[in-house]
């Protein structure tokens, strides 16, 4: 073997070494995001679910004071939200 080849060889050896270093770096790197991105979306999941009673208190509160005061202001941010407000006959009234 030439000594030119000999050194085309090694070059390209080195470099191949190089990027299997930069992969397994890379691939590490990786696996520790994912597993913090994971630990976050679950803490996002436990945190919804434990502050779904509070939002649903907290918007049916402000379709009771829309409807109460009869603002139209209010009920287009709740409607903005997706949220409909109807007016129910109160449960002591009669129908004539």
């Amino acid at each position: 073997m030439a000594s030119t080849q000999f050194r085309i060889l090694l070059a390209g050896s080195i470099a191949l070494a190089l990027l299997v270093a930069g992969n397994a770096t890379l691939y590490t790197l990786n696996k520790g995001l994912q597993r913090d991105v994971a630990g976050r979306a679950q803490f996002v999941a436990q945190t919804g679910s434990q502050l779904e009673p509070v939002y649903r208190a907290l918007t049916q509160g402000l379709a009771e004071l829309s409807v109460r005061n009869n603002d139209a202001q209010l009920q287009g941010i709740l409607a903005a939200q997706g949220i409909t407000v109807s007016v129910n006959a109160p449960a002591g009234a009669q129908k004539r």
